[in-house]
């Protein structure tokens, strides 16, 4: 499981804070794609989406069958305008007008800190830094309690998991409408299937989330002090940061509800 790309994700849409404001502007969404990173998240799923499709390709049977459906698949996802929802969902979605209050955090000096802090993880070098620094936490053993227990505020606050384990699972679950298309009368067999492999797999996948996002987030924030930590975390825990992670699922959906659209409709034509 490659939970890099996930976590990155997860890293540059925190902004989408919520309150009750006005629809943003155009030129306050754009603005805010740019300041954010969100754009740069966006730009990374159709990855994620191959890497899915790979991953599926190693345990089918079938192989001639996957390649068809892999190629249906990647035109589907090559018919995404991720900016275009994005910018659709910051402008129309009366949500995302408090999003205004985020932009104003991301331009004060500890928002620029948390940017290019987040930013780390976009590094070719970031997984073997990561590690690194990870032997040094515990070869060293000198990290403070309190230093500890506000990286597991801030995880909480973020809600990483859980958007991770929510991700992960869409995902998983898209193929199931493709599955409905392609072979309807064994739609049930596979939801089935799909619910059993998912209980399996449910508790090893939030044990490794847990441990990799302990580890890559003392590591994103080092250079971020305690004091400025907590003022982040109370951003997030404010009326304009509470809803961030449901804002950033619902792009997320938008993405894969269009992607199932674009795929069915590929299939009625052309399979």
């Amino acid at each position: 499981m490659k939970l890099k790309g996930f976590y990155i994700f997860i890293l540059v849409i925190f902004n989408l804070s919520v309150a009750q404001a006005e629809n943003l502007s155009v030129e306050q969404a754009q603005k805010f794609l740019h300041i954010s990173g969100l754009q740069q998240g966006i730009d990374m799923l159709p990855q994620q989406f191959e890497q899915q499709i790979n991953l599926q390709r190693l345990l089918t049977e079938d192989i001639v069958e996957h390649e068809k459906i892999g190629s249906l698949m990647n035109e589907a996802i090559a018919e995404i305008d991720g900016q275009g929802l994005a910018l659709n969902y910051l402008t129309t979605n009366s949500k995302a007008g408090g999003l205004s209050h985020a932009i104003s955090f991301l331009e004060t000096d500890l928002g620029k800190a948390i940017v290019v802090a987040e930013s780390q993880a976009n590094e070719p070098v970031f997984q073997a830094e990561m590690q690194k620094y990870a032997h040094e936490m515990a070869t060293n053993n000198s990290t403070s309690t309190e230093r500890l227990e506000l990286v597991q505020k801030l995880i909480r606050s973020l809600h990483v998991e859980d958007v991770m384990m929510n991700m992960v699972k869409g995902m998983m679950f898209s193929t199931l409408d493709i599955f409905k298309a392609v072979k309807p009368e064994a739609a049930d067999f596979m939801e089935a299937e799909l619910e059993k492999q998912w209980q399996s797999m449910e508790g090893v996948l939030k044990a490794q989330f847990s441990e990799y996002l302990s580890l890559s987030t003392h590591y994103i924030y080092k250079d971020i002090s305690d004091q400025n930590l907590s003022e982040y975390i109370a951003f997030l825990n404010s009326k304009n940061g509470q809803v961030y992670w449901t804002s950033s699922m619902d792009i997320f959906n938008l993405y894969l509800n269009e992607f199932t659209k674009n795929f069915v409709n590929l299939i009625i034509k052309k399979v």
